[in-house]
């Protein structure tokens, strides 16, 4: 694929070897009226200039290499079996896998669990340590549903931004994103910041949950995906986003 490199050089830069998720977002400001209305204004000046790539290009392969927190080995594949035993669908295992990582991993963050700043650990770990912070989770419930059997596209561990319950403003987070099988619409699965027990035929989907405002990457089974130009949060399934300017829906679709 060829990208326009005018294109390229007004990419953020990103840290290949990140020490933590809020590493490679952008740092916020204080209103995030400001924030959006920004990203508004510059996506806009580069809608045409955006027309001319096609739409799965607005996120780009990366060499990043996040994927290998989410691969499967024996000791998750033996609990995900153990959790998901009996469910007929992707969905009540997804449910299931989720309640579980909520009741039976307990968020902790990386100074009091690993005596570092910031530390991303494997499934097995996390597993292994019942304790972790938002993306050890993340992974944890990705790789189990991995094990589990579940088709590897209806899974997504995001970083990106969303509203800190804690801080009432704007935070860096890891999230798992699912299509769900009712209307194959992806929606959340959280197991910390904004963590939900109901059913996930109920939950509204990603795209409309304004508690999770971009992403910068996002981690399939076997690739890392960066979306310095797509909100896939807002436009999961492709082409240009949709962002959210004041209640109000803005389509860029080229």
């Amino acid at each position: 694929m060829n990208i326009n490199p005018v294109i390229v050089d007004l990419l953020p830069p990103v840290n290949s070897h990140p020490k933590s998720i809020v590493d490679i977002l952008p740092q916020p400001k204080n209103d995030i009226s400001n924030i959006l209305m920004n990203k508004f204004r510059a996506e806009n000046n580069l809608r045409n200039m955006l027309s001319q790539l096609k739409n799965q290009s607005a996120a780009l392969d990366s060499n990043l290499g996040y994927e290998k927190y989410v691969k499967v080995t024996p000791d998750v594949q033996k609990v995900a079996l153990e959790i998901t035993h009996g469910a007929k669908t992707d969905d009540e295992k997804m449910y299931r896998i989720e309640q579980w990582v909520q009741k039976n991993v307990t968020y902790t963050s990386d100074i009091k669990n690993y005596h570092q700043s910031e530390y991303w650990a494997f499934p097995s770990e996390t597993l292994r340590n019942r304790k972790g912070d938002c993306e050890d989770g993340a992974f944890l419930i990705h790789a189990l549903g991995l094990a589990s059997g579940v088709d590897p596209e209806k899974l997504r561990t995001y970083g990106g931004v969303v509203y800190d319950p804690n801080s009432g403003g704007p935070g860096g987070h890891g999230w798992v994103a699912y299509e769900r099988e009712l209307d194959n619409e992806w929606i959340t699965l959280d197991w910390c910041y904004w963590a939900k027990h109901s059913d996930l035929d109920s939950r509204k989907p990603m795209s409309e949950d304004l508690n999770y405002i971009d992403d910068m990457w996002y981690v399939t089974a076997d690739k890392t995906v960066e979306t310095p130009i797509a909100n896939k949060v807002r436009y999961a399934s492709g082409g240009f986003h949709k962002d959210m300017i004041k209640g109000a829906y803005v389509n860029f679709k080229a």
